[in-house]
């Protein structure tokens, strides 16, 4: 995967975020006293970062429509409650459904769509069971039934398998996963302590592929997705710490 091709999956991620727990919107609580003389700033977004958002947002709005652009851009599209690239979803739920090598990357993308979505219905009913139907499927970690040629064992994946699982038990607690054998509640329980240590030994040691000009930025939409997403304010906020080391 190219440097290009990477950065763009990251910056769409960035443009959609449905709540961003790293920034406090118009409704933040005002500045709080701390001890010692020091006050907690609710943090706020600059405009120019706003302006740079919004822009990017609208590029990667008119770069995906119908007949054109990738997976990543059609998570914009349905931030922008506009209509998707229904072939392009078709496409990446078929490589999900083959558990073929970098299947986690997609997966990322379309419980992310699937959130926004609850808001948007930018979804057709047909595309939206299309992708439900590879997220209740998916195998979301080595342990699960079933052959595969996904890698797991990198930094990068771990976290997105395990945000994935995460993500998509939340979306679907009472529902079966076929391939497990458990429900969306079963699939948080098993993956909540896999997260949560994940995002400790980043604070602890750091990142081991921070020198990767395409894998560090996978860290991205799992990070997000947990951010935006993740039920607990814990899981939320050491999300956006990590996302700011």
């Amino acid at each position: 995967m190219s440097r290009k091709r990477c950065l763009a999956h990251a910056l769409s991620f960035v443009v959609a975020c449905a709540g961003c727990a790293a920034s406090s919107g118009p409704g933040a609580a005002p500045d709080t006293p701390a001890g010692d003389g020091w006050r907690e700033v609710a943090l706020e977004p600059s405009q120019g970062f706003l302006d740079r958002k919004a822009r990017w947002l609208d590029a990667c709005f008119e770069g995906g429509g119908r007949g054109k652009g990738g997976l990543h851009a059609q998570v914009c599209r349905v931030a922008l409650q506009a209509p998707v690239n229904a072939d392009v979803i078709a496409a990446a739920c078929d490589k999900v459904d083959a558990r073929k090598d970098t299947s986690d990357f997609a997966v990322a993308s379309l419980l992310r769509m699937l959130w926004l979505d609850r808001g948007t219905h930018a979804l057709d009913e047909a595309t939206r069971a299309r992708i439900e139907r590879t997220v209740l499927g998916f195998k979301y970690w080595l342990d699960e039934p079933g052959k595969g040629r996904m890698c797991y064992w990198s930094e990068n994946h771990q976290i997105l398998y395990h945000s994935n699982e995460l993500i998509a038990g939340l979306l679907f607690p009472d529902t079966g996963f076929p391939n497990a054998g458990i429900t969306g509640r079963g699939h948080v329980d098993r993956a909540r302590p896999r997260v949560d240590r994940w995002l400790r030994e980043r604070a602890t040691f750091g990142f081991s592929e921070w020198h990767s000009n395409v894998y560090f930025n996978e860290d991205v939409p799992a990070l997000l997705n947990l951010a935006d997403f993740a039920d607990d304010p814990a899981t939320r906020t050491r999300a956006a710490g990590v996302l700011d080391l």
